[in-house]
């Protein structure tokens, strides 16, 4: 494989606010409950450092990607604490994602140091696809076909400005 070929992917929730997470999940479960806004309670998991530290991870500080109907995206949020072993405190409410729904938690990308190549499944003749590029460049593009790549290495998707959907960041 040539060295400018991605071998990673991972879907893009848009956010004005949080950057595309690192590539590699750190762990994955299903929501059980809604012990209150912005929790998340997986009953199965045991979020404490003690547990994910011996694994090489905290998930503090985490971005949460939440379904809201089965599938992916739908929700990113920032993991702010473990409230108890089973829960998770987060910036926004997770409350949102249905109970049974699937999470995944990646690495954060605060400061951007990793970027991405984008692969945009669903564009079309009204398209917009605003970015943060690896520059600190804000950028719309305009007019994306359905299934086109977008030749810039990119750190953030923003919510406001983008109405691209499917979209993957490749890595």
């Amino acid at each position: 494989m040539a060295n400018n070929q991605p071998h990673s992917s991972l879907f893009v929730v848009p956010s004005d606010t949080i950057n595309i997470p690192q590539p590699g999940i750190l762990t994955s479960g299903t929501q059980n409950s809604t012990s209150g806004t912005a929790v998340l309670t997986d009953a199965a998991q045991n979020f404490t450092p003690s547990v994910t530290n011996a694994n090489g991870y905290n998930v503090t500080g985490g971005i949460l990607y939440q379904a809201y109907t089965g599938a992916f995206p739908g929700s990113v949020n920032v993991i702010v604490n473990i409230s108890a072993p089973t829960e998770l405190k987060t910036t926004n409410n997770t409350t949102a994602a249905a109970v049974g729904n699937p999470y995944t938690i990646y690495a954060p990308n605060q400061d951007g140091k990793t970027s991405f190549t984008l692969f945009v499944g669903t564009g079309g003749a009204a398209s917009t696809l605003r970015v943060l590029t690896a520059a600190g460049d804000d950028v719309t593009l305009t007019n994306l076909p359905d299934s086109s790549f977008v030749p810039l290495q990119v750190v953030r998707v923003f919510a406001t400005g983008t109405n691209c959907s499917e979209i993957l960041a490749l890595y």
